[in-house]
Formats: C-alpha cells, structure tokens, sequence
C-alpha cells in the first residue's frame, strides 16, 4: 500500500459572496492528494484544527460544520468554507487537516 501524498494545498484565494453570505468551493485545484493505490472516494481529509473565523461545510448541509471529508468530495466540488457572520475584519483563516486511506 503507498501512502497518500499531498500535491496541492494552495487554500482558497478569495471568498465570493452568495445568499448573503461570503464563502467557496474548495476544488482540486485548491486540495489535492494523490494515492496511486486508493481511489479518491477512499482518501479521507481530517480536521485536526478548524478554521477560527468560518467553518468547513457540504453544500448538501449548509450550516452544519464538517470535521472529515474525501479527496472525491473536493472533486466534485462540494466542500465549501464560509466566514462566519460575525466576521468582518480578517482576511485570512486556515485549518490543519491529516489525511489518509483506507488501507492498512
């Protein structure tokens, strides 16, 4: 079994404003991991530190903050981060994350 390798983590450069609200799209332009060995589905994102001023969500359940997500989600372009709305003043935030596969 090889081991997952990280090959892009840029973050996100910008947040865009929809429904009132200012988040993005996390894309595999963004986040990427590759395992030669394991499918994307099977590549597991844990979040070690959440963001401080937003939240990481699945735009399937807007407002629910997630704490793992795959390769394959990012893919398909549905994890997403969203500035809290109390947040006005800060132009940057991160989160510390491992990730993995699902073989041994």
């Amino acid at each position: 079994d090889g081991t997952p390798r990280i090959v892009t983590n840029l973050g996100l450069q910008y947040l865009e404003y929809v429904g009132g609200q200012a988040m993005n799209v996390l894309t595999k332009l963004d986040l990427k991991t590759t395992d030669p060995d394991t499918a994307d589905s099977q590549l597991v994102y844990t979040v070690t530190s959440p963001p401080k001023y937003g939240r990481l969500e699945t735009v399937a359940q807007p407002g629910t903050p997630v704490s793992t997500f795959t390769q394959e989600e990012v893919n398909v372009k549905i994890v997403r981060y969203v500035l809290n709305d109390d947040v006005t003043d800060k132009t940057s935030d991160r989160f510390m994350f491992d990730v993995a596969d699902s073989k041994p």
